[in-house]
């Protein structure tokens, strides 16, 4: 008899939000979903260009990955973001 494979199971995560809600110049968004098969997405949209990031967390090499990925995203944008509001200090 074949050894039955439990395949492990994950919480489904689904979330949308606008990167600008308020403006009427921009719809863009991002986009970050797990899928019941354990498929993690992160979609950064602004008009007609998309990113896409792609980590399958069944594996813990790959789970690891998407915290690196996500780390060093959230380091770029907290030092540009310095850089923006020095910029709008001097309009």
């Amino acid at each position: 008899m074949a050894k039955k494979i439990k395949k492990k199971s994950h919480v489904t995560y689904n979330k949308k939000s606008f990167l600008a809600p308020e403006s009427i110049h921009s719809m863009a968004a991002i986009f970050t979903k797990i899928y019941p098969d354990g498929i993690a997405i992160i979609r950064i949209s602004d008009c007609n260009q998309t990113i896409k990031l792609w980590n399958d967390l069944n594996d813990k090499d790959q789970v690891k990955e998407m915290v690196t990925k996500i780390t060093n995203i959230q380091n770029a944008l907290d030092e540009f973001k310095k850089e923006v509001e020095i910029k709008l200090n001097k309009i």
